[in-house]
């Protein structure tokens, strides 16, 4: 038993000896590439465009900054997109690889659009894509477009900030309401 017990001591020692040689910086701390550089609670920002006006106003619950301008937000919700509270979105989760990446907006992503003199339109999809530099909004997947009494179905759709233009694209399904006499 005394020579088991000498034998691991010896090679603990050797052991120590070769890891610290002349050269050998030693073991170094891999940094881990997941973890967030940054993470805040109860987060809320706001966006202005050239003119010093509000262009974009959001909060989140939890949002987490990575390396490269990458983030993830937890609870999102935009407030305001564009001038005078045209868009408000609403989305469990959303991702932007880079600040000057489109932001993306996980399921179920549900939205409101506010028009002069005109009912809100809502919006519901499987994903939403916000593009800052073109100021648009868009989404390749599923999406369901009410507006009044109509309800429209397609696979995806186009928007502007300024909400004067939405277009629905691929096989698109409108149920019209009949007017009430």
């Amino acid at each position: 038993m005394i020579r088991a017990l000498q034998i691991v001591a010896v090679l603990a020692l050797l052991a120590l000896v070769l890891r610290n040689l002349p050269g050998d910086s030693g073991p170094t701390e891999t940094p881990v590439s997941n973890a967030p550089q940054y993470v805040a609670t109860g987060a809320r920002w706001q966006r202005f465009d050239a003119n010093g006006d509000v262009a974009v106003a959001a909060t989140a619950e939890r949002l987490m900054g990575y390396s490269g301008g990458e983030k993830a937000l937890i609870g999102l919700r935009i407030d305001q997109l564009g001038g005078e509270d045209v868009w408000s979105l609403q989305a469990p989760s959303g991702h932007q690889a880079a600040e000057d990446q489109p932001l993306r907006l996980d399921a179920p992503v549900t939205g409101t659009l506010q028009r002069p003199g005109a009912a809100p339109a809502t919006l519901e999809a499987q994903s939403l894509w916000i593009d800052k530099a073109r100021q648009q909004l868009f989404s390749d997947e599923a999406v369901t477009w009410v507006d009044g009494d109509s309800r429209a179905r397609a696979q995806g759709f186009d928007g502007d900030w300024a909400g004067r233009s939405v277009r629905l694209r691929g096989d698109v399904n409108v149920r019209f309401a009949r007017p009430q006499n």
